[in-house]
């Protein structure tokens, strides 16, 4: 069995393959790109974007949302962008960081009501830029992670994110195991990807903030950067233009099957679903040293 999810992609760049100018013929080579790529890899739909000199320049929509309904990807369609989700939380952190309700060298045990101690370094601090930079020392327990999906119409988790933090780095909590959670290397020594720390790092924006993580995020990130199309749950999304997972089944005729939305708890990690345009918004902030329409959003040296 082959996953075929309809894939979201941005393209940024500073320099080359775009000019102010750029005529028809210009925007139909990129068009024909894109749709032979996509037959290449058996993509069912796709949104493209370009990012130059701190602007949004251009987006192309192509293929379908649904391969049994027909409904085509246009330019409002949100896709799950799963991992790239992760550099918007971090941006919530910053933005945190720049009003100084944070600093990033702090221990994240000063911000949250239980501690998270690497069982095997219990005297060494796990900080907000270890966590950022998947150097904290926590390893994500797929044989736990992976049954907590909610794969149904509706989608989203039931399981609370403070739950789930609090209940897989407190022992003796249910999700507790201090091999499968945790690396034996000190904090900060080693990088490991993890999941799980970007998740800590949501629950930690409401431990400041006192909002949930989606609500932070919608009042003081997606709102003042103009992401009006930006959702962290299906509940929230107020139409139903939003790319569907598919799978290629394993048999003779390669049928095309499509799958439900899902959602998981650890939400900050992957699960906003949003479009190219919206998205662009943090690039833009990037090239822009900070600054959204001129006043500073984040201090530039974060």
């Amino acid at each position: 069995m082959k996953i075929f999810n309809i894939l979201f992609i941005c393209i940024y760049t500073i320099s080359g393959f775009y000019h102010p100018a750029f005529g028809q013929s210009d925007v139909e080579k990129l068009d024909a790109y894109f749709l032979k790529k996509m037959k290449q890899s058996g993509i069912i739909g796709l949104q493209v974007g370009m990012v130059r000199e701190g602007k949004f320049v251009w987006q192309g929509s192509y293929g379908k949302v649904n391969n049994s309904t027909g409904q085509l990807v246009n330019d409002s369609t949100l896709f799950m962008i799963a991992s790239s989700s992760k550099p918007v939380t971090a941006l919530g952190i910053l933005k945190l960081c720049s009003d100084g309700q944070l600093n990033l060298d702090d221990p994240i045990n000063k911000y949250l009501p239980f501690s998270i101690t690497n069982p095997y370094n219990p005297t060494v601090d796990i900080t907000i830029r270890m966590l950022l930079s998947h150097v904290g020392g926590f390893k994500d327990n797929w044989g736990l992670l992976d049954p907590l999906y909610t794969v149904q119409e509706g989608g989203d988790s039931p399981i609370a994110l403070k739950d789930l933090v609090s209940k897989y780095f407190t022992p003796g909590r249910e999700y507790y195991d201090s091999a499968l959670n945790f690396s034996a290397e000190p904090p900060g020594k080693i990088w490991a990807y993890s999941n799980m720390g970007y998740a800590t790092l949501g629950y930690i924006i409401e431990c400041i903030t006192g909002k949930s993580f989606d609500q932070y995020m919608q009042e003081e990130i997606f709102g003042p950067l103009g992401m009006n199309n930006s959702y962290w749950f299906l509940r929230n999304i107020p139409h139903n233009n939003i790319a569907r997972p598919h799978v290629l089944a394993d048999n003779k005729d390669d049928s095309i099957r499509v799958l439900p939305h899902y959602g998981y708890p650890d939400y900050p990690d992957g699960q906003l679903r949003t479009t190219v345009k919206d998205y662009a918004k943090t690039i833009e902030l990037i090239f822009n040293d900070g600054k959204v329409g001129g006043s500073s959003f984040i201090k530039p040296e974060l």
